[in-house]
């Protein structure tokens, strides 16, 4: 991770997500669009995510001398990364999901969120699923889950 992201990071207060290493979010259908038209994910599935292995293709390195909306487009990519796979997996945990979009748009705004509650909630709303007798998996932040274990 390139140093002029930790900014980003620190700013949305999720730099210690960062070190550590769904659905109620409502979609914003024309900044999914605008992102599919100009990075061109080849392997989209309906239009909501996207591999994670081409998030880290496209914003694998940063240039040392990018432009500060160049390092900003790399923060947003790492935080959309972070945010899908870290704090709020699914069972696949190979897909970034679109629906952080809207969120990411406004780096200024990402620290007003509570991602902690927020985590939470994904964490009980993940091990009430799991109670079902026919789910075999369980998904969600299990790091956190690990981690109040211990």
């Amino acid at each position: 991770m390139h140093d002029r992201i930790l900014l980003y990071l620190d700013r949305s207060n999720l730099l210690h997500v960062a070190r550590l290493n769904d659905y109620w979010f409502k979609l914003d259908e024309s900044l999914i669009s605008a992102f599919v038209e100009r990075w061109h994910p080849d392997d989209c599935i309906d239009d909501y995510t996207v591999s994670f292995s081409w998030f880290q293709n496209k914003f694998r390195f940063l240039l040392a001398n990018a432009l500060e909306a160049t390092v900003q487009i790399y923060a947003r990519g790492y935080i959309m990364m972070l945010l899908s796979t870290a704090l709020f997996a699914d069972k696949s945990g190979a897909r970034v999901h679109l629906r952080w979009i809207p969120y990411v748009a406004d780096l200024d705004g990402l620290g007003k969120y509570s991602w902690g509650s927020a985590t939470l909630s994904w964490l009980y709303r993940c091990l009430c699923r799991v109670a079902n007798r026919n789910v075999k998996n369980l998904a969600g932040p299990l790091a956190l889950l690990q981690s109040w274990i211990f």
